[in-house]
């Protein structure tokens, strides 16, 4: 981690190809653990983008709680792993499944596709994830089947947006995929103003003037008392040095989930606080790049304790 903490920017275009590059060499003195966990790719959809990759988790247990990885990209870029040699989220899935969680990691249309496409889609992983628990498990001798019971979400930054919209959208949400616990990690998730991401990617995505009522802070403040009871459990992830902005805004989300959760009861299993896990030392990028490497993983760890809490 001292590479990451000798780049003192925070912006996400000064960072991203330094932070990559820092994480090259531990990457690769990890790889023969991180491609010993065995990985599969099933088609969740009919489109070309609509493939996730499973990692397995070893044998030994009958069931295993899920992890569905949803990645960012401002929008207009990222895949599920990127292109041999790099061993970008294959790390994010090896690592949670040397954990005992069985993790997915699916592709999603990226622009220019339209709102809400995207969160459909990923609305449409997860669901059939839980929908195809034999099939994932007979791809892999000896496999735990997932625990229908534990199926938790991951989604950064511009996943998170997605993550967020699949569960707060009513065409969407209504009925929700089957997850139990939403953790939005470094996602802009209140758009409202100015913002240092791509004006361009956001307003082809959400649609210029609809902002406000598109942004997941804006279904959130507009979401019927229905749909927010049974909300799965929401957990925020949040850098320590993330780009100019975020923080106020994510805190504002934070506060207004709380505010509505209580005005309605409280979401499934009756919850209303909204647990924070911060990753001390990393920016945007770092965060889950870091996993796998036996460094800066503290926030990884501090999250797998509140999901085998919820």
């Amino acid at each position: 981690m001292e590479a990451i903490a000798a780049i003192q920017e925070t912006a996400v275009p000064l960072i991203l190809e330094r932070t990559i590059a820092a994480f090259q060499q531990p990457h690769e003195k990890n790889r023969a653990t991180i491609e010993a966990v065995p990985r599969r790719t099933f088609s969740f959809g009919p489109a070309e983008r609509n493939k996730l990759d499973i990692y397995y988790p070893a044998p030994g247990v009958a069931t295993a709680p899920v992890l569905v990885f949803i990645y960012g990209g401002g929008f207009m870029t990222g895949e599920r792993a990127l292109p041999p040699p790099a061993l970008v989220f294959a790390n994010v899935g090896a690592y949670f499944a040397a954990r005992g969680f069985l993790v997915a990691v699916p592709d999603y249309t990226l622009l220019p596709a339209p709102f809400p496409l995207p969160a459909a889609e990923v609305h449409d992983a997860i669901a059939w994830i839980a929908a195809h628990a034999d099939d994932i498990a007979a791809a892999v001798p000896d496999a735990p089947r997932l625990d229908a019971t534990a199926i938790h979400t991951l989604g950064h930054s511009a996943g998170g947006c997605h993550l967020a919209t699949a569960f707060l959208l009513p065409e969407l949400a209504q009925p929700a995929a089957p997850a139990h616990t939403l953790v939005l990690s470094g996602a802009a998730l209140d758009l409202a103003g100015s913002l240092a991401v791509s004006p361009p990617a956001v307003g082809a995505y959400f649609g210029g003037a609809d902002v406000r009522a598109r942004h997941p802070a804006g279904l959130l403040a507009d979401a019927p008392a229905e749909l927010l009871r049974a909300l799965p459990r929401v957990v925020i992830v949040q850098a320590e040095r993330e780009y100019e902005g975020l923080e106020e805004r994510v805190q504002r989300f934070k506060a207004l989930l709380e505010a509505r959760m209580a005005e309605v009861g409280g979401g499934q299993g009756g919850w209303t606080e909204v647990p924070f896990v911060r990753a001390k030392g990393h920016n945007h990028i770092s965060i889950n790049l870091a996993l796998a490497t036996g460094e800066g993983e503290e926030w990884a760890e501090e999250l797998i304790k509140v999901l085998r809490s919820s």
